[in-house]
């Protein structure tokens, strides 16, 4: 016995799914029941819901944009200004309160004050990061890093960079 069963969406008429059975004729009276579960499973993984974009405020992602512009310019007190005022405009805005870490961070590496003094306040706000967008691959690189350099907990670092390379293996900042 041979059937080839598809799953077409009729508005569209786009092809969702397709399989073909080859069962002997003893088998065939399992068929139904095989299909039913296949398909239900097939309809319910074609009609689950895509995850909502989150909204970024464009002030908000301004401010964001140029925090992380004077970071890469090792300027981590202006940079701070702006990861703070992204934070002050969208106070759910993950990558800012990453920013807002990785400026904390930066500022022992430029002798603006020692390691001591920011650890907790780096730590404090990449774990928010990481609350609010678990699927942020820049809060897991972040959170890395203060594993890395801040609790000397390797394992740890190890395990926040993987998981930011899963997130998003484009992420260059990830892989070095």
């Amino acid at each position: 016995m041979h059937m080839t069963v598809q799953l077409i969406y009729a508005p569209t008429d786009t092809h969702v799914w397709a399989e073909s059975y080859d069962r002997d004729l003893n088998q065939s009276l399992s068929l139904p029941s095989e299909l039913s579960q296949t398909i239900a499973k097939e309809v319910r993984i074609a009609t689950s819901p895509a995850s909502q974009p989150r909204y970024i405020n464009p002030e908000a992602h301004d401010a964001y944009l140029r925090g992380r512009y004077l970071w890469f310019q090792f300027d981590a007190v202006h940079s701070l200004e702006y990861f703070q005022k992204a934070i002050q405009i969208q106070p759910d805005y993950a990558a800012a309160w990453a920013g807002l870490a990785d400026a904390y961070r930066i500022r022992p590496i430029d002798n603006e004050c020692p390691a001591s003094e920011v650890a907790a306040k780096a730590e404090a706000a990449v774990r928010k990061a990481v609350e609010l967008d678990d699927s942020l691959a820049e809060a897991h690189h972040s959170l890395g890093v203060w594993y890395f350099f801040y609790a000397w907990d390797l394992p740890h670092a190890n395990a926040e960079s993987k998981r930011a390379i899963e997130l998003n293996p484009a992420f260059s900042a990830a892989v070095d």
